[in-house]
C-alpha cells in the first residue's frame, strides 16, 4: 500500500471525496484501493477468504470472521469463511497471516 501511494497507482472509491472527513478502509485482498466504510459493508458478502482463496461469505460483522486493525484515520481488514475461522479461531490479522506479519 505504501509503494502504491509512493507512485500514485492508488485507487479510490469516490466517496471518501463527498462531504468531510472520514476513515478510509482498505481490504487486505485490494491494498491499493481505498473505500469508503459503506462500500465496505456492501462488498462484505462478495470478498474473498485470504486463507484458502474460496469465498468468505460473510454477510455481517455479527458473524465474527473478520478481522479488523483500526489506525487513526484507516481501517485495515481481511475476512475467512467459516471453515477457516473454526479451524484457527485464534489466529487473526496482527501478529501474523497473509495479511502483513503484525499489520
Amino acid at each position: 500500500m505504501l509503494a502504491a501511494q509512493e507512485d500514485r497507482s492508488c485507487t479510490w472509491c469516490d466517496h471518501l471525496l463527498d462531504g468531510g472527513p472520514q476513515p478510509v478502509v482498505v481490504h487486505a485482498e485490494c491494498p491499493t484501493h481505498l473505500i469508503c466504510r459503506a462500500c465496505s459493508v456492501a462488498a462484505r458478502p462478495h470478498r474473498p477468504c485470504l486463507d484458502c482463496g474460496g469465498p468468505a461469505a460473510s454477510p455481517s460483522p455479527a458473524d465474527g470472521r473478520e478481522d479488523v486493525f483500526m489506525g487513526a484515520v484507516t481501517i485495515y481488514t481481511r475476512l475467512r469463511c467459516a471453515a477457516c475461522c473454526r479451524a484457527d479461531a485464534l489466529r487473526g490479522t496482527v501478529g501474523g497471516g497473509p495479511f502483513g506479519n503484525g499489520v
